[in-house]
């Protein structure tokens, strides 16, 4: 089984109906074209996991000065998504998120994204101009935690950009490589 989704408009501007497009396919054949946007609200940016449990889950942005948006549903599944914003501790806003699942069950999720930077309207987020976030859900989504790195801060970072960065999880590893413009990718 595999799932596929993307940024969708069928605007040419101003895009009020941009959301993830979606698509499965059940291992021989691709579902009808989508017209619509999973979720309820205005999104960007998809980054679409499936959990142990049979969820498949979809992280977003709605806006440059809100929280993440989370949908999901069973794997494949004609229901509809339930959705929810990820909870945030701060900062202004969060945006360009990228998604893994591991833990030992398969249902644990890892968020990174950056805090929306100066450039787009944001702010200032603990002295960083696109502050390194990272949220993680052990229930599939139920509930999340905000959590930092120390050694993404100030000391050696000013900041960082949108889609400069990946995440992957297995057997009990979280990684994240990032690769800034003019900077030292690690």
């Amino acid at each position: 089984a595999l799932s596929a989704g993307w940024i969708m408009s069928l605007e040419l501007t101003p895009f009020s109906d941009r959301g993830t497009g979606y698509n499965f396919n059940n291992g021989s054949l691709w579902g009808e074209q989508p017209y619509e946007r999973i979720e309820s609200v205005r999104v960007g940016w998809p980054s679409l996991v499936h959990t142990e449990s049979g969820l498949e889950v979809s992280v977003t942005h709605p806006g440059i000065d809100t929280p993440l948006w989370m949908a999901s549903r069973e794997i494949g599944s004609d229901g509809a998504w339930a959705e929810m914003e990820i909870p945030s501790d701060g900062p202004f806003g969060n945006l360009w998120p990228r998604i893994a699942v591991g833990g030992p069950d398969g249902n644990t999720l890892h968020v990174i994204c950056v805090s929306t930077p100066v450039g787009n309207g944001g702010e200032l987020y603990q002295g960083q101009d696109g502050a390194m976030l990272y949220y993680r859900s052990m229930d599939a989504g139920s509930t999340w935690e905000q959590a930092s790195f120390p050694q993404l801060d100030t000391t050696s970072f000013t900041g960082f950009d949108g889609d400069t960065y990946a995440i992957h999880a297995r057997d009990g590893v979280v990684a994240f490589a990032v690769f800034n413009d003019f900077m030292d990718t690690f």
